[in-house]
């Protein structure tokens, strides 16, 4: 097990290396020009290639990378463009915030998913399945900021002052201090991935309820309800957890577009504002830090998957 484990691992770094040659050359495609955003339009030809030298944007691409990506592997990011401070320390509380917001929405999405999923695979083909099936797809069809306004208009409509519209967060005071701040982002995002997730833990176990174990379970009068809890689900879960493995992918990208909707201080909104600024260092480091987010669940949920899988576990360990 620790050797796949050192194999995932290897794999993840190689992954997060190819990643950051992708994200360092979409960066440096970015259209416009750091010097004018710093100095002006006024600025003089000479003030902004001294800038340039200043900022070592002269030098070849190539030396550009390869000075970032060593001081990205030592803990060193860069420092902002915009404000002349390290993008670690800039950053620090905007990855918190985002991974609090994401990781709130994946605790809720996931154990409704389950249950919702489970339910309407126990009564296929009734009224709710039908209509988890029907009203899932149509949920699915909707984008998060769609979502995320609809929201925002039924709290304001309705009068809701318990529940603000508008998530901006007090720097001063902690993110579990302003808890209120989180509830539309989260119920944005749990509702955009619960249909999702839901549909995958169906199609589960459903495949589960028609094995062969099963039928057999069923012919010599076993309750229904034992089969499906103590016998489908369990066996479920390995496909299960890389299903929730790819809904964090999923609301990892949609934690983007709720942040700049509900103007939340995020990750997202760090990469917008910072691409309208050209703000390189800043930009490299969100998508960075995104990627070997979705790269870790992909790990854990592989490591996961084959402990819950007897056959896997049994043959690596």
């Amino acid at each position: 097990m620790i050797r796949r484990i050192a194999v995932l691992l290897g794999l993840g770094a190689l992954t997060l290396l190819a990643i950051s040659v992708i994200v360092f050359g979409a960066t440096q495609a970015l259209p416009g020009d750091i010097t004018v955003q710093l100095l002006g339009v006024q600025a003089t030809p000479e003030a902004a290639e001294q800038l340039k030298q200043q900022l070592g944007l002269d030098r070849p691409v190539v030396v550009q990378y390869f000075a970032w990506i060593l001081g990205v592997l030592q803990g060193d990011f860069g420092t902002s463009l915009a404000n002349q401070l390290p993008v670690a320390e800039l950053m620090r509380a905007r990855l918190l915030n985002t991974l609090v917001l994401a990781g709130i929405s994946l605790a809720i999405t996931v154990p409704l998913s389950i249950l919702v999923g489970t339910i309407a695979a126990r009564y296929r083909d009734s009224w709710f399945d039908r209509a988890l099936v029907a009203v899932t797809t149509i949920i699915s069809g909707i984008p998060e900021f769609v979502i995320g306004i609809l929201l925002v208009s039924i709290v304001l409509f309705l009068k809701l002052t318990a529940i603000p519209p508008v998530s901006t967060l007090d720097p001063t005071r902690t993110i579990w201090e302003q808890s209120s701040m989180l509830i539309l982002p989260v119920v944005t995002l749990v509702l955009t991935a619960v249909p999702l997730l839901s549909r995958m833990v169906r199609s589960t176990v459903v495949e589960q309820l028609d094995a062969e174990y099963i039928v057999m379970g069923r012919l010599n009068g076993l309750p229904t309800r034992d089969l499906v809890l103590r016998q489908a689900l369990p066996n479920a879960f390995p496909p299960l957890i890389q299903s929730v493995a790819l809904v964090t992918r999923y609301l990892v990208a949609g934690v983007v577009m709720v942040e700049v909707v509900f103007g939340f201080p995020g990750m997202g909104t760090a990469l917008i504002d910072s691409v309208a600024l050209r703000d390189l260092p800043t930009v490299q480091f969100v998508a960075l830090a995104l990627a070997a987010v979705i790269v870790a669940a992909n790990i854990l949920a592989d490591i996961f998957a084959t402990l819950a899988t007897p056959k896997l576990r049994t043959a690596i360990a």
